[in-house]
């Protein structure tokens, strides 16, 4: 009998540990492979916005660049030129011209407002979970790019964009599993669990992994893809990758941002080292960080949820 309970105890101690080897192993990799990726309702990414996100990872977007593209388009014109005349970014005469909102608001303000306005497109509901979805990618968005100001690392324009894209994942699915992801959020608030823990359990994947799947369809460059896929590992994980600074910084952002409990934000454990990992070492960093954030939130806040 004592060697039977043995043998019994063994093998539910290897059924155990072989499937926490799959959970540790597992990759949204296979993504395509555990969903029917071809039954799901994926928006089109508008064309202004994917060719202002070609520019951006060439480095080839300038002022005159950034006026032609968005010409193309008199209603897209009359939509940037709108949020331009806006009180949050008006300096007082009337802005008539592309020209002149760059000039007034600044290249980067512009191109920034461009990419935020052809997103809005995606958009398929008005419900609190896509409102709290948007909120919290405009927040890391704009955390993203104070953080690479703070840090001198330029490129301020993507890291801004990879801010705003980094959830696509989720976004997608509440598009397309609306009360089954409302269970996961739910059961993300209140039992402080990881979005990606939840995910798996419901889903066999997570956002990352169909979010990877959807920039893969849009054509992104491989830096997006990378932060969008791997935003959730730590430095440990890819230390020796080359977009591992893109990556940490977004998840940094997405960290500082979750602790302001801006929109629908993940839980956090112990991220010090991913910190480290791209120059964010003192606590007075992220204290300044989290102010600024707070002042300049609401300028994106108020343009990005109206439909």
């Amino acid at each position: 009998m004592r060697g039977t309970s043995v043998h019994k105890y063994s093998c539910t101690l290897l059924f155990i540990l072989l499937m926490i080897f799959h959970m540790n192993t597992h990759k949204d990799d296979d993504f395509e492979e555990i969903a029917d990726a071809s039954k799901l309702d994926i928006p089109s990414l508008p064309v202004i916005a994917a060719r202002v996100l070609d520019m951006l990872s060439e480095e080839m977007l300038n002022a005159d660049d950034l006026a032609e593209v968005i010409s193309f388009d008199p209603a897209f014109t009359s939509r940037v030129l709108k949020v331009a005349n806006s009180p949050y970014f008006c300096r007082g005469d009337k802005v008539s011209s592309i020209d002149e909102a760059i000039m007034n608001m600044g290249f980067e303000a512009v191109s920034d407002i461009v990419v935020m306005s052809a997103l809005k497109d995606l958009r398929r509901g008005s419900d609190a979970i896509d409102e709290g979805l948007w909120e919290h990618s405009t927040a890391v968005a704009v955390a993203s790019r104070l953080i690479a100001v703070q840090l001198g690392a330029g490129r301020l324009g993507e890291h801004f964009i990879h801010g705003l894209l980094h959830d696509i994942g989720k976004m997608v699915m509440n598009i397309n599993f609306k009360e089954k992801y409302a269970a996961v959020i739910d059961e993300v608030r209140s039992a402080a669990k990881p979005f990606e823990e939840v995910e798996f359990a419901a889903f066999g994947f997570s956002h990352c992994g169909i979010g990877d799947y959807v920039a893969k369809k849009w054509r992104m460059p491989v830096e997006i893809r990378s932060v969008i896929s791997m935003h959730h590992l730590t430095a440990s994980d890819i230390a020796d990758n080359e977009h591992a600074f893109d990556v940490l910084l977004v998840k940094a952002a997405n960290y500082v941002c979750s602790e302001l409990k801006i929109g629908i934000g993940d839980n956090y454990g112990f991220i010090e080292k991913d910190l480290a990992f791209i120059g964010l070492t003192k606590s007075a960093q992220i204290e300044r960080l989290m102010e600024k954030v707070e002042e300049e939130y609401p300028k994106y806040k108020s343009f990005m949820l109206k439909k």
